[in-house]
């Protein structure tokens, strides 16, 4: 089983995938399965707030959005089935990533349908 179809099959949770199949298509079958997708440019989220503003401006976040973790686990309990996507993942993600991959990890051990998807490797359209 490959791991966007284990993840799909879990309701959620964080997996890491090879450049294939490409982000169009890892794209496409989280849609048609009902998810929320949001793309994340790996290089462009050097830090938290890079990570967060991007986040919350794909999410359509309220102007009165806090720009920190506590409010992003709460707009992120609110919006069901959304799909992270982080492209052009490195072996080791940065310290935003991570917390970011923690804070996914804890809501789906939750209950909360919610993916984070590292996709490694170069851009396949």
């Amino acid at each position: 089983m490959s791991a966007l179809a284990a993840v799909l099959a879990a309701g959620g949770g964080v997996a890491h995938v090879g450049s294939r199949p490409g982000l169009a298509v890892i794209g496409d079958r989280l849609r048609t399965a009902g998810w929320r997708v949001v793309v994340v440019d790996s290089p462009a989220v050097t830090t938290k707030e890079t990570l967060i503003a991007d986040l919350a401006a794909q999410l359509d976040l309220p102007d009165w959005f806090g720009h920190n973790w506590d409010a992003l686990v709460d707009s992120l309990r609110e919006r069901p089935m959304v799909a992270i996507v982080v492209d052009h993942a490195s072996a080791s993600p940065g310290p935003a990533l991570t917390m970011l991959a923690r804070i996914v990890a804890e809501l789906h051990a939750e209950g909360e349908p919610l993916i984070l998807m590292f996709r490694r490797g170069r851009t396949i359209r």
